[in-house]
């Protein structure tokens, strides 16, 4: 009694035709993730500092420890033993993953949401809240953002592109 049953995140059924329509990956370099795979490469960067449940996977924060383990990668996961408790909730250990384990990851994620697809390569120019009208069927904010896409995208540009969610990271 006033215990809940654990259920498994998992995605929802989306089809490959359904995210395209839905989600749009602007990134200047032109593929996902695709500067930050070149920034670790250049600078040499081969353990992350942030942690294995800073990731792209937005139903499971633990997937990245699951696929580290699954694909026999496990020791990928190196443990910072000199991070002290910062955090009376959380019990620990505080791991980072290699850049090649996550980069990995993130190149099976991508193929797994059709997001790989979604991506066009351009910059975000501006984000900024506006006013739908009283009438809306949303009570969620509605944001423009103008995005400016390369020579050789079917976008245009610069485009203005209306959307209740949006993510940026630079």
């Amino acid at each position: 009694r006033g215990k809940k049953k654990c259920e498994k995140s998992a995605p929802p059924p989306l089809t490959l035709e359904e995210v395209q329509k839905s989600v749009l990956v602007v990134d200047a370099h032109g593929g996902w993730m695709r500067g930050w795979k070149e920034n670790f490469k250049s600078l040499r960067i081969e353990t992350l500092r942030s942690l294995m449940n800073a990731h792209t996977d937005p139903f499971d924060h633990r997937s990245l420890e699951f696929f580290a383990e699954a694909k026999g990668r496990g020791e990928e996961l190196v443990t910072l033993p000199s991070l002290s408790q910062r955090d009376k909730l959380f019990k620990g250990p505080y791991q980072v993953p290699s850049t090649a384990i996550f980069n990995r990851f993130h190149e099976v994620l991508s193929r797994a949401y059709g997001i790989e697809d979604a991506v066009c390569t351009g910059t975000v120019q501006s984000i900024n809240p506006i006013q739908e009208d009283e009438e809306s069927v949303t009570d969620e904010p509605i944001f423009e953002v103008k995005i400016a896409f390369g020579k050789n995208s079917p976008h245009g540009s610069p485009t203005d592109v209306r959307t209740v969610r949006t993510i940026y990271s630079r």
